[in-house]
């Protein structure tokens, strides 16, 4: 079973129009559903506050802030992801999400 959940309308809707089942919705709260994925994926923002504005002139014009935008150290959205899917895998289970540079160290060393 595959489910898309994206807290913007519009993107969900497109997803639907790809083919995708998808709820509108605050990361995995519409989907309960503890400990029975076997693969979570995400495009959360990872991007610092304070480099947004280092960002392609086309990326700042046409992109929702709110999909740029990752907080103070770019994980403010990837760590709620993170905690999602602990709830939502099975073990054994994969998280797959993006991050820049050295975050994935950052984030391996967040509480």
């Amino acid at each position: 079973m595959v489910i898309g959940v994206d807290c913007d309308l519009r993107a969900a809707t497109c997803a639907v129009s790809n083919g995708l089942p998808t709820i509108v919705g605050d990361l995995a709260a519409p989907i309960g559903g503890d400990g029975t994925f076997d693969v979570v994926t995400a495009v959360a923002p990872y991007v610092p506050t304070s480099s947004l504005g280092l960002l392609p002139a086309d990326v700042q014009r046409y992109e929702p802030r709110l999909a740029l935008d990752g907080g103070v150290d770019g994980l403010a959205l990837v760590r709620r992801v993170a905690d999602a899917a602990a709830r939502l895998l099975r073990p054994g289970g994969w998280l797959l999400t993006e991050v820049g540079g050295d975050q994935d160290a950052t984030l391996g060393e967040s509480p």
